[in-house]
Formats: structure tokens, sequence, C-alpha cells
């Protein structure tokens, strides 16, 4: 081997072996922030797993907390949850798909209900009736999409376990639709890359709508859902991804406390209500996804 060739071999070995060396050490790093994601969920004081996952780098780092005095199961990336209003995500999709609405500035009808929440109380556009997670608008949606065409779409994407049992208003907030972090994760990740079965323009048009703030760059998208279900189990969602241009990552998080856990007050259920994002927000800035808080 001449001089050259010699120099050339020596060259790609010491790159194989430090590139080697950069995949194991990110092997050890992530039981440690395996355990933060732990702690972190922790902090909620509620049952609970997170998943978050950059797919360009193949990072995939997920974490669970079971409170001890909780009853219910506890809850992995694979456990299956009613999908409460994350499921605004795919009935936006189909109902635009559908040309139920036309586009986010279609304004869905008020049904003259008076609701406990005033900014409800009004007709609003497929973006308003999202960010405030109309859930009477979209029901109107839904009911005029029908149970054979929503069927026929939970079954050409593969939703959760396309179960429409419990009522064509309801089945996605006490019935038996269900799906799990993994799950949301990859419908996500289709959606932002255009390829669910919907046509592009109506996947860009929810991907504008879920967009819910922005921070130093960092562009935030996402859902969140809560339920009360069965005997007394409270369900919540946070679900979404961040993108600050060069780098996109993927969470979701599920909490999910019983009544005997959570005492039946205005301020547990705040808590409750709260604790969804701001542990995923935690873990996001904890692994410099997030910008940290400023002091």
């Amino acid at each position: 081997m001449n001089r050259s060739l010699r120099y050339l071999f020596t060259c790609i070995t010491l790159f194989a072996i430090l590139a080697t060396g950069a995949n194991l050490l990110q092997a050890q790093e992530r039981p440690d922030n395996l355990d933060s994601l732990d702690q972190i969920l922790a902090t909620s004081g509620y049952n609970g797993t997170m998943i978050i996952v950059n797919p360009e780098s193949g990072q995939w780092l997920q974490g669970a907390y079971q409170n001890p005095d909780e009853t219910l199961p506890p809850l992995d990336i694979d456990s299956a949850a009613i999908p409460a209003s994350t499921f605004k995500i795919f009935s936006s999709l189909v109902a635009l798909q559908e040309s139920v609405v036309a586009s986010a500035e279609t304004i869905i009808p008020w049904d003259g209900v008076e609701r406990s929440r005033p900014e409800i109380n009004q007709d609003l556009t497929l973006a308003d009736a999202f960010r405030y997670s109309a859930v009477p608008h979209y029901q109107g949606m839904v009911k005029t999409v029908g149970e054979s065409r929503m069927q026929h779409w939970l079954d050409l994407a593969e939703y959760g376990n396309q179960n429409l049992d419990g009522g064509l208003t309801t089945f996605w907030l006490e019935g038996d639709l269900r799906i799990t972090p993994r799950q949301q994760l990859t419908l996500l990740q289709s959606l932002n890359n255009l390829s669910l079965p919907f046509d592009t323009n109506v996947q860009q048009t929810v991907k504008n709508i879920m967009v819910n703030r922005e921070e130093s760059g960092v562009i935030i998208r996402g859902k969140t859902g809560l339920a009360v279900i069965g005997n007394g189990m409270n369900t919540g969602w946070w679900v979404g991804w961040t993108d600050n241009g060069s780098q996109i990552w993927y969470f979701a998080t599920l909490l999910q406390a019983s009544q005997n856990t959570m005492a039946e007050t205005p301020e547990a259920q705040a808590n409750f209500i709260t604790a969804r994002q701001a542990v995923t927000d935690k873990a996001l800035r904890h692994l410099e996804i997030l910008p940290p808080l400023s002091q």
C-alpha cells in the first residue's frame, strides 16, 4: 500500500472510530434523559407517560411515572386512551376533505346553547374553534360528516382503534375510540410531512391552525385533550411538535388520574389541566429543544 492510500485508509478508520464513539456516547446519555423525563413527570403527581422523538436524528426519548397512591394502572407509550380534543386534529382534516368547511376561515355556526365558556358562545371560524377547543362546533361538523364517511377516514388513515361506538358526536369524548401516544406521534409526523391520505392543501391548513405559539424562533404546534370517562377517570393530553427551522421534535404527553386521587375541587381540576403542558414544557426545556425561561 503506498503512502497516499495508507493515509486515506488511516483517516477513514479514524473517522469511523470517532463516529462509533459518538453513537456510543449518545446511547449512554439516553438513560439519563429517560430518568429526567420520569422525574419531570413525577412533578405533576399524576400517572403519566411522555414520548419525544426526532426522526431525522433517530433520537427517541420516553418516560413514565406511576403515582404510588393511584389505583389506575401505570401508563406507557403504548397505553390506549380516549383522544378527547386531540381528535380535533383529525376531525378538522375530515371536515376540510369532505367540504363540510372550505377553509380555516369558514364560519361554523353556534348552536345557541349558553355554556360556561363565553368565548365559544358565538359563531366561530374553524381556526378559532380549534384554538378555543370548541366542542359544540366540532360536534356539529362531525354530525354533518356522518358516520359512514368518518368511519371511512378512520380506517383509511388507521387512526387509533378506528372505533366509532359511543355516539357520532361523542365517540372521541366518552365513547370507545382509543389512541396511544406512539400512534399520536405517527399521525403528527405524517401530517407534518403531508403524507396522510388527505389532499395536500387540507393537511397544510390543519398544520396552520395547529400553531400554538412561537418562542425564540421555535414554532410550537399542538393540541390539548381532556376527558372524564368511566368511574371518574381523568385523561389529559398534549401532543404536537416543535420546529426551529432545522430540527423537528414530536411530543406526546398523556396523564391520567382517578377522582379518588384527585380531590373533586375546581383547584384540582385546574392543576390537572395545566399539568399536561407544564410537564411537557419542562421536558422540552430540559432537553434544550425549547429555550430556557428568562430569569
